[in-house]
């Protein structure tokens, strides 16, 4: 939404910001193709970051839900 000059600059974009809590599951902190940081890593309060390989990170989330 911010990153003017960027390759994302546009694009459509969901409003996760806007949640007052968040589960983000992604490989690792990189900023990706992009090259562009996700503030939401550093947001701190009300986000569950789960870092690594999807497939264990979804297991691992479905059985902390269940």
């Amino acid at each position: 939404r911010e990153a003017e000059g960027t390759p994302i600059y546009g694009m459509p974009i969901l409003s996760v910001d806007a949640a007052p809590r968040v589960i983000i599951c992604n490989y690792d902190l990189s900023p990706g193709y992009a090259g562009v940081p996700n503030p939401l890593y550093s947001r701190g309060e009300g986000v569950f970051l789960r870092l690594g390989d999807a497939k264990e990170s979804l297991k691992g989330l479905i059985g902390f839900v269940s």
